[in-house]
């Protein structure tokens, strides 16, 4: 049965994945390396490389380990790199504004991947895209000053400069937040926007990455 290029970016298939992993630790760990100014210093080592479900099976202290992220991250890195009038945004509360039944996960998964890349795309298709339009105007109605300022900025120095700013300003809070929790004594893995620890860590990992945006 053939599929849709869209159905197959839904799935992992297993032996690519072992492939990775084997490509990624056959030599040993990478040592880190960023990324560079075009991808806003964002750091690349083997764990953030590995598929998901590879990454599901790494153990720290003997326990698998959990995932701690943000919630809508970047679009509240945007409003505060870009001084927006909304204090918090959340993927939910936008979702009910763009008419997206909040009860259909799947259909809310593919929101918030949309919600996630709003500010990285070209300003037509922020303005245009069927897609897209009907976040940009909810951000035009109660955030139109700090969209402007965007759309100046991606005018004046491409497009993809957003995306560089909101990357490099994510590497530096998660930097500050593996600093604070090191100082703890909570060593944690770095994944772009989320870091693996220890399950009885959980709790005191969120509370730094959530206080981090505040």
């Amino acid at each position: 049965r053939r599929h849709s290029k869209e159905q197959l970016n839904e799935f992992s298939f297993i032996e690519d994945g072992i492939k990775r992993f084997r490509h990624l630790t056959q030599n040993g760990y990478m040592i880190p390396s960023t990324q560079g100014i075009r991808g806003g210093y964002r750091v690349t080592d083997t764990f953030n490389l590995l598929n998901s479900w590879i990454r599901s099976q790494v153990t720290i202290n003997g326990r698998i380990a959990v995932e701690c992220d943000f919630t809508c991250a970047h679009p509240n890195i945007a409003i505060g790199v870009y001084d927006g009038d909304i204090k918090y945004i959340t993927h939910k509360r936008l979702a009910e504004y763009c008419d997206i039944d909040i009860t259909n996960e799947v259909e809310l998964k593919k929101f918030k991947t949309l919600h996630l890349t709003f500010f990285n795309k070209h300003p037509n298709d922020m303005k245009y895209s069927k897609k897209l339009n009907k976040i940009y105007e909810f951000y035009a109605t109660h955030a139109p000053e700090m969209l402007n300022r965007i759309l100046k900025e991606k005018s004046a120095k491409g497009y993809k400069i957003t995306c560089q700013r909101l990357f490099a300003k994510e590497v530096e809070i998660m930097t500050q937040c593996i600093k604070k929790l090191n100082a703890k004594g909570i060593y944690v893995l770095y994944i772009y926007d989320a870091l693996l620890c220890d399950p009885l860590h959980n709790s005191e990992a969120g509370i730094v990455l959530l206080r981090s945006l505040s």
